[in-house]
């Protein structure tokens, strides 16, 4: 379905820069063509997490015309949920005083490591884009 394919890519790219968008302002002037207010908001952020680990969980469900069933959109379905999962954590981490082994751990893979999980989600939406018939992608 296109529409899951088209909305992939756009939770990728929309996931992956409120993940990332602290390392690209440095390296990059984004607030030429993006509101970067807009990404640090928390509720924008759970909105986005919520919407792309949906989205993603349905990737695998659905597949894109000419693609390999399941293994066609892989690489975008994982990072879609990874992206989404981490952004949930984030606003979970911010609004809860609980502590707990587990949440540590997941912090500590996930939200230490969100810069790489945003690039991964936008470098995979641009791929995604241009090679959607390309098995993984």
């Amino acid at each position: 379905m296109y529409q899951f394919y088209f909305l992939s890519i756009f939770m990728n790219l929309l996931a992956g820069f409120a993940l990332a968008h602290e390392s690209l302002e440095d390296r990059i002037s984004t607030r030429l063509f993006l509101n970067t207010e807009l990404f640090v908001r928390p509720g924008f952020q759970l909105v986005v997490g919520i919407i792309a680990a949906i989205v993603g969980f349905f990737k695998f469900l659905s597949v894109t015309d000419g693609n390999v069933p399941v293994v066609g959109d892989l690489l975008p379905a994982v990072v879609g949920l990874a992206a989404g999962f981490t952004l949930i954590l984030i606003y979970y981490q911010d609004r809860s005083t609980v502590s707990s082994p587990t949440l540590e751990t997941l912090q500590a893979i996930f939200v230490k490591n969100r810069t790489v999980i945003g690039l991964l989600a936008l470098i995979t939406a641009v791929l995604h884009f241009f090679f959607h018939s390309v098995l993984f992608l």
